[in-house]
């Protein structure tokens, strides 16, 4: 896309949707583009990724090979795991975390370039897949040791339907629950990843 129909959505995007949960926000948009966010109500605690921030900046100049999210957002994201008051997080993407295996996404992603916006997605940067996923387990592990309940929920979007899927960690029989929303104002496709 152009960088300037790119800043026009970002500025759209800010005066618009930012807006309601950040009434302060400037539609001026900085070099540095970052709009995850987070939020805590009582001992719940919801992380907001941003997978588009650190594959553009203000100017709307797109950088498609960067890493999904920056270095001050894992930083940021691992901050908010720290929160001793946390019981249950909600981890939010606009794609899903988990659908086909990562080689089968690289594979169509290589063999079907009018798919090549599946390297925006979780499985296709499989190494920030799974640094996600451990630091999700290892949160939730924590119970083990300090014998307090904690609860992980990932929650996606963006594939047409609505999914429920069980991540489970081989090493610790933990599990964690991804729930895919419906489409909200996209048509309805059947589920076409590999169960």
């Amino acid at each position: 896309y152009h960088p300037n129909f790119l800043q026009c959505g970002m500025r759209a995007y800010r005066e618009y949707q930012r807006r309601l949960w950040d009434p302060e926000c400037s539609s001026h948009l900085g070099e540095e583009v970052e709009e995850w966010h987070s939020h805590v109500y009582g001992n719940i605690g919801i992380f907001m990724c941003d997978l588009r921030g650190n594959r553009i900046n203000g100017s709307g100049v797109q950088s498609s090979d960067n890493s999904l999210l920056s270095a001050k957002q894992w930083s940021d994201l691992e901050t908010f795991f720290a929160n001793p008051e946390l019981k249950v997080i909600i981890m939010c993407s606009e794609t899903p975390f988990i659908g086909d295996e990562p080689e089968v996404v690289k594979k169509t992603v290589a063999d079907i370039p009018s798919l090549a916006f599946l390297r925006d997605h979780w499985p296709y940067n499989e190494d920030e897949l799974v640094r996600l996923l451990d630091l999700c387990f290892a949160w939730k592990n924590q119970s083990e040791v300090d014998d307090i309940p904690r609860e992980v929920l990932l929650l996606g979007g963006d594939i047409h339907c609505g999914v429920t899927s069980i991540v489970r960690d081989n090493e610790t029989g933990m599990q964690i629950t991804q729930l895919t929303t419906s489409p909200v104002t996209n048509h309805v496709c059947g589920f076409f990843c590999k169960l």
